[in-house]
């Protein structure tokens, strides 16, 4: 014996078409809202590695497909100089300077200097090495490091700065001796920028 289906009820037949046509409405929203977003992560827009800055402004920055890094012009580079010295057998009597960095601070705030490395004096001179902000000087008071015969250094100074440009020195002396007055100094000199908190 066959059953045959009997036809839906037009209550049922309106039922169906609502359910088929609320399934498929809502995966087109949702396809369409994706569309939408698909440039976006965190609700923040993308932008490819090679975007201009004004079109980078707010958004989110995509890295290199070479080497996996961000642009090099991503971050300003608010202050940061360093120098390589190589002064052999030097008169340092006066004081001079060995090596001179500039820094151009954004805001006020506070530039770290290190002068570190190696010094040898001449027999029977004290030499004083010592980063400053004055050129071919130095004062107890920024603090120093003295040798009386050759050896390593190292020489931490921090000075508060306003908006603008600053220079500061690497200075070697010889502040007291009979020696020849002539020293020899291979180091680093570096200054780096810290904005002042607000």
């Amino acid at each position: 014996m066959r059953k045959f289906l009997k036809m839906p009820s037009p209550a049922m037949a309106v039922a169906l078409i609502a359910l088929f046509v609320g399934l498929s409405g809502s995966a087109a929203a949702v396809t369409v809202a994706y569309a939408m977003n698909s440039d976006k992560v965190d609700g923040k827009h993308a932008v490819g590695y090679g975007a201009s800055l004004s079109a980078r402004k707010g958004k989110l920055v995509a890295t290199s497909s070479t080497n996996g890094r961000l642009p090099t012009n991503i971050v300003r580079n608010a202050g940061v100089d360093f120098k390589t010295i190589a002064v052999t057998n030097a008169d340092v009597d006066p004081a001079v300077n060995v090596a001179t960095v500039t820094i151009k601070a954004p805001s006020a705030g506070f530039v770290v200097l290190h002068f570190d490395g190696f010094g040898s004096p001449a027999a029977s001179d004290r030499l004083t090495l010592a980063a400053s902000n004055v050129s071919q000087d130095w004062t107890p008071n920024d603090g120093n490091v003295t040798l009386d015969v050759a050896g390593s250094f190292s020489h931490t100074r921090v000075y508060h700065v306003s908006a603008g440009s600053h220079t500061f020195y690497a200075v070697a002396h010889r502040f007291i001796g009979s020696g020849s007055g002539l020293a020899s100094v291979y180091a680093t000199f570096t200054a780096q920028f810290f904005a002042a908190r607000l």
